[in-house]
Protein backbone atom coordinates (compact mmCIF):
# COMPACT_ATOMS: atom_id res chain seq x y z
CA UNK A 1 0.00 0.00 0.00
CA UNK A 2 1.22 3.72 -0.43
CA UNK A 3 2.33 5.22 2.68
CA UNK A 4 1.93 9.12 2.90
CA UNK A 5 3.41 11.13 5.45
CA UNK A 6 4.83 15.17 6.15
CA UNK A 7 7.47 16.35 7.84
CA UNK A 8 7.65 19.91 8.55
CA UNK A 9 10.34 21.35 9.62
CA UNK A 10 11.00 24.83 11.47
CA UNK A 11 13.97 26.05 10.72
CA UNK A 12 16.53 24.97 8.61
CA UNK A 13 18.97 23.73 11.38
CA UNK A 14 16.50 21.04 12.21
CA UNK A 15 16.42 19.95 8.71
CA UNK A 16 20.12 20.14 7.70
CA UNK A 17 21.55 19.30 11.20
CA UNK A 18 19.36 16.72 12.98
CA UNK A 19 18.35 14.70 9.65
CA UNK A 20 21.35 12.38 8.11
CA UNK A 21 21.41 12.53 4.70
CA UNK A 22 19.83 9.78 3.95
CA UNK A 23 16.47 10.63 5.60
CA UNK A 24 16.96 14.09 3.48
CA UNK A 25 16.71 12.48 -0.12
CA UNK A 26 13.68 10.98 1.06
CA UNK A 27 12.24 13.94 1.14
CA UNK A 28 10.50 14.09 -2.75
CA UNK A 29 9.69 18.27 -1.74
CA UNK A 30 11.90 20.67 -0.19
CA UNK A 31 11.19 23.96 0.47
CA UNK A 32 12.80 26.98 2.10
CA UNK A 33 11.76 30.57 3.20
CA UNK A 34 14.31 32.99 3.28
CA UNK A 35 13.65 36.46 4.87
CA UNK A 36 11.55 38.95 3.10
CA UNK A 37 13.26 40.91 0.65
CA UNK A 38 12.62 45.04 0.88
CA UNK A 39 10.11 45.19 -1.45
CA UNK A 40 8.12 42.10 0.67
CA UNK A 41 8.22 44.35 4.28
CA UNK A 42 6.34 47.37 2.41
CA UNK A 43 3.80 45.08 0.73
CA UNK A 44 3.29 42.84 4.47
CA UNK A 45 2.96 46.50 6.02
CA UNK A 46 0.58 47.84 3.30
CA UNK A 47 -1.30 44.38 3.89
CA UNK A 48 -1.04 43.88 7.39
CA UNK A 49 -0.11 47.03 9.26
CA UNK A 50 -1.41 50.28 7.32
CA UNK A 51 -4.87 49.40 8.42
CA UNK A 52 -4.17 50.55 11.55
CA UNK A 53 -3.20 53.73 11.39
CA UNK A 54 -4.74 54.20 7.94
CA UNK A 55 -1.61 56.38 6.82
CA UNK A 56 0.53 55.78 4.23
CA UNK A 57 4.35 55.29 4.78
CA UNK A 58 6.21 58.48 4.67
CA UNK A 59 9.86 58.25 2.77
CA UNK A 60 11.76 58.36 6.41
CA UNK A 61 9.07 56.03 7.40
CA UNK A 62 9.92 53.67 4.35
CA UNK A 63 13.60 53.93 5.00
CA UNK A 64 13.29 53.44 8.56
CA UNK A 65 11.79 50.28 7.57
CA UNK A 66 14.37 49.02 5.15
CA UNK A 67 16.84 49.41 7.63
CA UNK A 68 15.22 47.11 10.01
CA UNK A 69 16.75 43.71 9.93
CA UNK A 70 15.93 40.39 8.75
CA UNK A 71 11.68 40.12 8.95
CA UNK A 72 9.83 36.70 8.46
CA UNK A 73 5.57 37.39 7.72
CA UNK A 74 4.93 36.22 10.80
CA UNK A 75 6.71 39.24 12.44
CA UNK A 76 3.94 41.68 10.78
CA UNK A 77 1.64 39.45 12.60
CA UNK A 78 2.49 39.39 15.59
CA UNK A 79 2.67 43.05 15.98
CA UNK A 80 -0.72 43.39 14.27
CA UNK A 81 -1.63 40.96 16.91
CA UNK A 82 0.09 43.04 20.12
CA UNK A 83 -1.22 46.22 18.66
CA UNK A 84 -4.91 44.69 18.54
CA UNK A 85 -6.40 46.84 21.74
CA UNK A 86 -4.13 49.66 21.39
CA UNK A 87 -6.20 52.40 20.43
CA UNK A 88 -5.77 53.15 16.87
CA UNK A 89 -5.18 57.03 17.84
CA UNK A 90 -2.24 56.32 19.79
CA UNK A 91 -0.89 53.70 17.05
CA UNK A 92 1.74 55.73 14.48
CA UNK A 93 3.54 53.98 11.56
CA UNK A 94 6.69 55.02 13.50
CA UNK A 95 5.69 52.96 16.29
CA UNK A 96 4.59 50.01 14.29
CA UNK A 97 8.26 49.71 12.37
CA UNK A 98 10.03 49.48 16.04
CA UNK A 99 7.77 46.89 17.22
CA UNK A 100 8.88 45.60 13.67
CA UNK A 101 12.49 45.98 14.87
CA UNK A 102 11.88 44.45 18.42
CA UNK A 103 10.55 41.13 16.41
CA UNK A 104 14.04 41.49 14.33
CA UNK A 105 16.90 41.95 17.09
CA UNK A 106 15.41 39.19 19.49
CA UNK A 107 15.30 36.23 16.64
CA UNK A 108 18.63 34.05 17.37
CA UNK A 109 20.39 33.60 13.79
Amino acid sequence: YLQIGFYFSSNRRVFKRNLDIASRRRFNLKVEFDYLVPDGKIVFFDHLLKRITGKELSPAETDELMRTGPLTPGDFNVVMQKHMFIPEAEITNMALIRALHEESVCRIN
